[in-house]
């Protein structure tokens, strides 16, 4: 923040134009370095755009023909709901969130596909898996793997395109089946009763929401109330999640928990992958194809390492991931259709918090402030540049961003240009 602020308020961020409108400082060696390095950014980025789809928006320019100056406000609030800026000299404009395009939605699928069916792409050298999974393994029948990999890819496909109408959510069932059970004594298989806490959460959730919503499109990273109402087809009720699970964990279920299964795969909620193939590449296609939340707590660090570490992914997760955690005991309300499917399970159940992406995206943006009415004077956009927080770690996906010193709060730094004649360089 302190070198940003600096740049703001020293003479190179600001050119005093001379009156046949051409730039007086440009002869200045201070400014030629600073706008080489300048164009060497735009230059990386466009390089990096071709090699990746890149949809985030850059900084932008940051100087500007005016003796005006810059106006800077520090540790701005946010309205978390609507991401409409509280203070400041931004105060009252709204964050956007990122938009994700066609472009790039092909690329991640498409990259996620060749991951599968070939073990990699071509462009990554690393012998490491990432996400500090050590090293790749060994394939020593690597062109019949891939055969059977393509043909069971081929069928997902396929699954993917006819599933009708498509979910909703998608969970990744090893990591909520996972959670909380690394302790002294913890069985061994997963906790098949969290699972279900899941899915029957957000069946209930999507269910009210859309009751109270209108038919409508998925609208990227808003919570539940946005999605699309499900319908019911020929009087047979049409599940809104599906969760996936690796067959290892449906081999040898615990008697007390089968009919908890069974549950699931009558009511068309579970997605079985099979051995020898991660199960994540199937949950993450499936949030990709159908552009859907997904639920897991999983950082993907290791895809985001294989994919070539697009800022897309980065993007896409911050978009559409939903954590989660479980809260305190709470008795279940008493619904004598589940009775059965929950195979007389506990009446009580932990509390499912889920935390759903914020309708904006916090990353550095360029917006404009709202209309203040003047047309003799129209509003300038500005800069707002999101300050470090206790969290962040979890936002670089290589969990080494940690300052314990970081405030807790979401603060923003904004800059704008003090006068409305702002004209910024080329």
């Amino acid at each position: 923040r302190q070198a940003i602020v600096q740049w703001f308020q020293s003479t190179a961020a600001t050119t005093a134009a001379t009156s046949d409108g051409n730039d007086n400082d440009k002869d200045d060696p201070v400014v030629q370095e600073i706008q080489t390095l300048l164009d060497e950014i735009r230059t990386n980025q466009q390089a990096q755009q071709t090699a990746v789809p890149l949809e985030v928006p850059s900084m932008g320019p940051v100087q500007q023909v005016s003796d005006g100056g810059w106006t800077i406000s520090t540790e701005c609030r946010r309205d978390p709901q609507t991401g409409q800026l509280l203070n400041g000299c931004l105060q009252g404009s709204t964050l956007q969130p990122v938009h994700i395009g066609t472009e790039t939605w092909q690329f991640m699928k498409q990259a996620n596909e060749t991951i599968v069916q070939k073990g990699g792409l071509e462009q990554h050298k690393s012998q490491y898996q990432g996400g500090k999974k050590g090293k790749k393994r060994p394939r020593h029948n690597a062109a019949q793997e891939d055969e059977r990999r393509r043909t069971i890819w081929s069928q997902f496909q396929t699954f993917l395109q006819h599933h009708s109408p498509p979910p909703q959510v998608v969970i990744d069932g090893a990591n909520i089946g996972f959670y909380q059970s690394n302790f002294v004594g913890a069985p061994r298989h997963l906790d098949y009763v969290q699972v279900d806490w899941m899915i029957q959460h957000l069946e209930r959730e999507l269910a009210s929401k859309s009751a109270s919503t209108s038919d409508g499109d998925i609208v990227e990273g808003n919570d539940l109330a946005s999605q699309q109402p499900q319908e019911k087809e020929s009087g047979k009720k049409v599940p809104r999640v599906l969760v996936f699970l690796h067959e290892r964990h449906l081999n040898g279920v615990p008697r007390k928990f089968q009919n908890l299964v069974q549950s699931w795969q009558s009511a068309g909620q579970l997605y079985t992958t099979p051995f020898g193939m991660n199960d994540d590449w199937f949950w993450l296609q499936a949030a990709l194809h159908w552009k859907c939340l997904f639920v897991t707590n999983d950082e993907m660090r290791d895809h985001f390492f294989q994919m070539l570490a697009p800022r897309s992914f980065v993007s896409w997760k911050e978009r559409h991931q939903v954590h989660f955690s479980f809260g305190d005991w709470v008795r279940r309300s008493h619904d004598p259709s589940q009775e059965q499917q929950q195979n007389q399970q506990s009446t009580r159940s932990r509390q499912v918090l889920l935390q759903y992406p914020e309708p904006y995206s916090r990353r550095i943006q360029r917006i404009a402030p709202p209309d203040n009415g003047n047309k003799d004077q129209p509003p300038t956009t500005g800069l707002v540049i999101p300050l470090p927080k206790q969290g962040d770690e979890n936002r670089f996906l290589d969990g080494k961003h940690v300052d314990d010193s970081a405030p807790t709060e979401e603060l923003y730094l904004c800059i704008r240009a003090t006068t409305t004649t702002y004209r910024p360089t080329a």
